[in-house]
């Protein structure tokens, strides 16, 4: 049997917690899926195939497109490494910021100049109890800087990267993208003759069901689904389409 994803798991809980607000519990029962898809869901006695994927927001880095989820985990799993290396060799005394202005083109190629970088600022001011800023990469306005603010705890935070984007160019994007998957989900789930419900994570920064709404009149593939649900986490989440009239 497939194991779950988080992602699965959590989307399944949201959408539960949501329908036993409108049905009674003995009336949903969940079933593990064929792959496609993810889970069947039984409610009153009729099968719906249910889907789960991910909403995220891409962003421009270099010539190329990035998940933003995955920068986070680049960069600031960079900084959690070098705390950890800089704790483990003693050198960590005082409370570091590391900023990040931009997301940094090509980062696999320069982490590593990086992360010495900023281990060596650390051992140099670990007697200091503050430092001036230092500058530890640069490039195209892409930066990576380091500060000391004092010594009353021994951790480094970190601050960025920002990326910009006027709230037309987040509707447009955030349209595309939902288009993209919700025809993708319909042609994969095209074989099944059960009638099925989408469910979405939305890891979009700064987006929300309201962005989501006005994209509706645009989705070609919509009607190929009961029901499209939007999760924001396990706990909150809200019906962009549905045909069942009390759902």
């Amino acid at each position: 049997m497939h194991s779950k994803s988080e992602i699965e798991e959590t989307c399944k809980r949201s959408f539960h917690a949501y329908l036993t607000t409108k049905l009674d519990r003995e009336d949903v029962d969940w079933l593990d899926g064929d792959e496609p898809p993810d889970y069947y869901l039984l409610v009153r006695g009729v099968k719906y195939a249910v889907e789960v994927t991910i909403v995220m927001e891409m962003v421009k880095v270099g010539s190329t497109q990035r998940e933003w989820a995955n920068i986070i985990d680049s960069l600031w799993g960079l900084v959690l490494e070098v705390e950890k290396e800089s704790s483990n060799e003693g050198t960590l005394s005082g409370f570091y910021i590391v900023s990040f202005s931009q997301p940094i083109t090509n980062f696999a190629k320069v982490r590593a100049s990086i992360r010495e970088g900023l281990l060596n600022y650390v051992r140099h001011t670990q007697d200091d109890s503050s430092a001036p800023s230092e500058v530890i990469f640069e490039q195209q306005g892409q930066t990576c800087t380091i500060e000391k603010s004092h010594n009353l705890s021994s951790n480094i935070s970190v601050a960025g990267p920002i990326t910009f984007g006027w709230k037309f160019d987040r509707q447009r994007e955030a349209c595309r993208l939902l288009q993209a998957v919700v025809t993708n989900k319909a042609h994969k789930l095209s074989q099944l003759m059960f009638p099925k419900i989408l469910l979405l994570l939305n890891a979009y920064r700064l987006v929300d069901i309201a962005y989501y709404k006005e994209c509706v009149p645009t989705l070609t593939s919509l009607a190929d689904f009961h029901t499209v649900f939007i999760v924001e986490d396990e706990d909150r989440g809200y019906v962009l389409h549905t045909s069942g009239s009390d759902w």
